[in-house]
């Protein structure tokens, strides 16, 4: 819990200095100490606010690739699921996989599991990842957990290549 607000409070802070007009790359040279800090400050969080997204992208993947040998429910998901929430980043809270209809049908860690069956089609995240067949990074929305997050998407497909929903 404590490294998903770090990673919050770091995303939240990469886009204060977005929006307060900083830049990491200037023609012109910083005038003050400040100016250098805070430009020190958002080539940072671009580092690993990049390097987090990248090692959930890897971690997203390989499960799907699991997913779609193992199918996207039952007990054997789950599995799939929880061993992506044990060794992927910290940043990761739960796991899903919702089907090309919107339901859940596999969800992790255990607490979780009682959304399984749940319909989210209505949710534009959900269409939206469903609809494009592709890794998305959502915007931060009210999760089925209950809390606000970000959702990172990857696809599963079968076999066969046929969409199955995704992770």
């Amino acid at each position: 819990m404590v490294n998903r607000i770090s990673f919050l409070v770091l995303a939240g802070v990469f886009l204060c200095l977005l929006s307060a007009g900083c830049t990491t790359h200037s023609d012109e040279p910083a005038d003050t100490p400040e100016d250098v800090e805070m430009s020190a400050l958002l080539e940072k969080a671009t580092t690993d606010v990049s390097a987090g997204l990248s090692i959930l992208h890897k971690s997203n993947a390989e499960s799907a690739d699991k997913l779609s040998k193992t199918g996207i429910e039952g007990d054997a998901a789950g599995n799939v699921l929880q061993e992506k929430l044990s060794g992927a980043s910290p940043y990761v809270i739960s796991s899903l996989v919702i089907d090309s209809e919107g339901i859940v049908t596999a969800a992790a860690p255990a607490h979780y599991e009682t959304i399984v069956g749940t319909d989210l089609g209505y949710q534009p995240e959900v269409q939206y990842a469903n609809k494009v067949k592709e890794p998305v990074l959502s915007d931060l929305f009210l999760l089925e957990e209950g809390f606000a997050g970000i959702s990172l998407s990857y696809p599963v497909f079968s076999g066969d290549d046929t969409y199955l929903g995704y992770t």
